[in-house]
């Protein structure tokens, strides 16, 4: 796997790798950066050390070497290496690794970008995001309650345009920065009444009988079946001034209440704590046990930035138990502001 693809977050973070990241292909760039933030090679490797230098826990070894940390299950050739979290961070690891642990390299990538974000000042926040014209909307909640059919509910492609479905970068002027990573589409967003026509079909496509029926089934069995799904980029905002944020909660009565920007804060982080948090990586915390990176102290470095981005905000809490109604909640904050 010798050919490198490269990706730049809005000039932010900048990467380089050769195999499959979950990074959105929005930011894919054409040409070759010299000196990435984070550089993520899948290759296979070994490291002669004999076994009295290694320290074995559970059904792997772990090992240090200056600032590298090595996992390695012996018997299978699954390896991992971990180099430089707080500089410029090499991640190593082989196919075998790969194939059995795609969901903790998943996570281990996106736990090391949030990381490079809150050291060059922004944070990653548990929320969608449209634009309303120059202005940014922040949608949260904690996960499954709503939060992705409320953005899709907004878009219009005009006035409403897509910014972010389940991650939107903030910082600390202010500002909303796009992330768009694919939808989940299910049965009901693909047939139901939850954004236009037109809009329905330039998000997904011309859908095939195929896809019906079996999203059909899919809820009929009640199964996970979701289909991922690219928005196009002429519907994407790039970036815009945070206005409004919005934290769905649950309620039997329709509220929409105004909260000050500590409750918020709070809210958010519970909710990136809940979905996204910088703990839930077995790997990486135990380079930090080793190294002495302190996530707790990225965590408040995170808040602190995020209190910042809202302050010339206005949060609500949306309190409902049907979540078709939160679009209706937030255009209704917009129409009277």
């Amino acid at each position: 796997m010798s050919e490198y693809k490269f990706y730049s977050i809005h000039n932010i973070v900048k990467i380089k790798t050769n195999t499959e990241i979950p990074i959105p292909n929005y930011f894919r760039i054409g040409r070759k950066i010299d000196n990435p933030d984070i550089e993520i090679i899948q290759e296979n490797f070994s490291v002669n050390v004999p076994r009295e230098k290694k320290k074995q826990r559970k059904d792997y070894f772990i090992w240090v070497d200056e600032t590298a940390l090595y996992i390695d299950y012996d018997v299978l050739n699954m390896k991992l290496f971990i180099s430089d979290i707080q500089g410029r961070t090499r991640i190593k690891f082989t196919e075998t690794y790969r194939s059995h642990g795609k969901k903790h390299i998943s996570n281990l990538i996106d736990i090391v970008l949030a990381i490079k974000l809150i050291q060059k000042g922004y944070a990653p926040i548990h929320a969608g995001c449209v634009s309303c014209g120059d202005k940014a909307i922040l949608i949260s909640g904690m996960g499954s309650t709503g939060k992705t059919s409320t953005v899709l509910s907004l878009l219009d492609a005009e006035y409403y345009k897509f910014m972010a479905d389940d991650m939107t970068i903030v910082s600390g002027d202010g500002k909303a920065y796009s992330y768009p990573e694919k939808v989940g589409v299910s049965f009901q967003t693909l047939t139901g009444n939850m954004f236009s026509p037109s809009i329905k079909t330039k998000i997904l496509g011309k859908l095939t009988e195929f896809h019906l029926i079996s999203l059909f089934f899919g809820k009929f069995f009640n199964l996970w079946r979701m289909e991922q799904k690219e928005i196009p980029d002429e519907m994407i905002k790039d970036k815009a001034f945070i206005d409004k944020v919005f934290l769905i909660t649950c309620g039997e009565k329709d509220e929409i209440k105004q909260i000050e920007i500590n409750k918020a804060v709070r809210m958010l982080m519970m909710s990136m704590m809940d979905e996204h948090s910088l703990f839930d990586n077995y790997a990486l915390n135990f380079y930090s046990y080793l190294f002495g990176l302190d996530l707790l102290e990225f965590a408040c470095k995170a808040k602190e930035i995020i209190k910042n981005a809202l302050n010339k905000a206005k949060c609500f809490e949306l309190k409902s138990n049907k979540t078709w109604k939160y679009p209706e909640m937030v255009k209704k904050v917009m129409e009277v502001d």
